[in-house]
């Protein structure tokens, strides 16, 4: 079916179809193969033809005075989502990441202007889980902050 849609093309093919093509026409084998190679050919094809990570990013954020408001994909909790290197990352995140610097696996980010779907990296400070889950304004942000102040006690009355 896709062979012969895009033997039916009247305009010139250009050399990333041309490959998909002939891809297409040697393909033999069981039907395993055939999808693992068409996978693989047309992942190749979509990498050639992708835009710059960052114009990417950059086209689906609206900045306005005071936040960078994501425009895309959201999660069920707010947070703006975007595809990366072959995962779906949180599109604050990526933000930061492009512009400051990139950030470790056991490194949160916190949003101090509260808006989650706010991707300015001036808005977003790198802080533990802890910290960010007692930064929030609920039943569990208030004892998570119990707990800190706990063991920040502790830890002066013992040093």
């Amino acid at each position: 079916m896709l062979l012969s849609l895009l033997g039916r093309r009247e305009e010139p093919l250009d050399e990333s179809v041309v490959a998909v093509q002939g891809a297409l026409r040697t393909m033999r084998g069981d039907g395993q193969q055939l999808f693992e190679r068409a996978v693989e050919c047309f992942y190749q094809v979509g990498e050639k033809m992708r835009k710059p990570l960052k114009e990417r990013f950059f086209a689906k954020v609206k900045k306005t005075e005071e936040c960078w408001e994501w425009q895309a994909c959201l999660d069920r909790k707010g947070y703006g989502r975007f595809w990366k290197d072959g995962r779906n990352c949180h599109a604050h995140r990526v933000s930061y990441e492009l512009i400051v610097g990139p950030l470790t696996r056991d490194q949160h980010l916190d949003h101090l202007c509260r808006n989650t779907i706010c991707v300015n990296p001036s808005h977003l400070e790198p802080v533990s889980l802890m910290e960010n889950v007692a930064r929030e304004d609920t039943f569990i942000g208030r004892k998570c902050r119990e707990k800190l102040t706990r063991q920040q006690i502790e830890s002066e009355i013992w040093v």
